[in-house]
């Protein structure tokens, strides 16, 4: 990870969205794991899964995930992985569609800037400058935990809730 990635994530993502903390990125959702992220989320015991070789937060039996407590606060916050720290940004690697940044809208509508005074063009640059904070591992980690989710995801859930910004640049692909 690059320094600073956290500092320089919420700076990107407060641009787009004003969070209220409605966890809906919380619930029916199973957050990927990336390597460097693995024996920390054990450490703190958070329940995980494999799929084809990427690890997954295992959401309770209800579809949220284990680390929201009854207040609907993070127990792991300060330790939350990388898919969470983007959300509701997310590299998207589906079949018939190209590698790309999307932005989901799960979030309830008032809370997106980007309806009040954001282009898709500016959205592009964010993207753009977001990538940037990861190595090429990590771009290449996500775009697979993606490619893997799509494998059991067939209902491709989310397609109609998010916009399209900005093809991953080819210098990250392997």
């Amino acid at each position: 990870m690059i320094i600073n990635q956290d500092f320089a994530l919420e700076k990107f993502l407060k641009k787009v969205i004003k969070c209220e903390s409605c966890f809906n990125c919380c619930k029916n959702s199973s957050a990927f794991i990336l390597k460097n992220e693995i024996q920390r989320l054990s450490e703190l015991k958070v329940p995980m899964y494999i799929k084809n070789d990427i690890y997954f937060i295992k959401p309770n039996s209800d579809g949220r995930c284990p680390n929201l407590n009854q207040e609907n606060k993070c127990n792991i916050y300060e330790y939350r992985p990388v898919a969470c720290r983007l959300f509701p940004f997310y590299l998207m690697n589906r079949p018939n569609y190209e590698k790309t940044w999307v932005l989901y809208k799960f979030c309830p509508k008032e809370n997106f800037l980007l309806h009040k005074n954001y282009t898709k063009q500016i959205l592009r640059f964010i993207a753009y400058d977001l990538e940037k904070l990861f190595t090429n591992e990590e771009i290449n980690e996500m775009l697979h935990a993606d490619f893997v989710i799509s494998k059991y995801d067939r209902l491709e859930t989310g397609f109609n809730n998010l916009i399209k910004i900005l093809p991953v640049q080819n210098n990250k692909i392997s």
